[in-house]
């Protein structure tokens, strides 16, 4: 498939580490990674093992949305998020926290009628998230872009 010039190339993954991440990622020029988790420790573990996967690729990370999550305003404070492998007693891995994805009743509801929430509620507190979030890996993505 041929996709012209882009400025950004976004894959969304399943959590945990198999066949498909090691391939890109020794196939492709990956600037870097952001990892998408919920508050569920259950998720914790796959989580985990993607960062270490990736740490071990040294493939950089920059940084870990919460989605689906109960706070209803972002917390863009610079502090680190921690992931530690379930209920094991492993080494826990800091990330930068870029935010969380507040949940919202009403973003099923644009969706069933095709039209994106970013366009339907473009100054709701749902949308201003992802558009911090958004900046804040272009910009990760610029200064990566420049390193290499």
């Amino acid at each position: 498939m041929q996709w012209g010039n882009l400025d950004y190339l976004l894959v969304n993954l399943p959590p945990g580490i198999g066949d498909v991440q090691l391939a890109l990622a020794q196939a492709l020029p990956i600037y870097g990674v952001v990892m998408i988790a919920t508050a569920q420790q259950e998720t914790h573990s796959d989580t985990y093992e993607t960062l270490k996967m990736f740490e071990q690729l040294k493939v950089p990370i920059f940084g870990l949305v919460e989605n689906m999550s109960n706070k209803m305003a972002p917390d863009m404070s610079q502090q680190k998020y921690e992931i530690q492998d379930g209920e094991n007693l492993t080494p826990k891995i800091r990330v930068p926290y870029l935010g969380c994805i507040p949940l919202d009743s009403t973003v099923p509801q644009y969706r069933d009628r095709g039209l994106p929430m970013v366009l339907a509620e473009p100054s709701s507190i749902f949308v201003s998230t992802l558009n911090t979030i958004a900046w804040e890996i272009a910009s990760q993505t610029t200064i990566s872009g420049l390193k290499s």
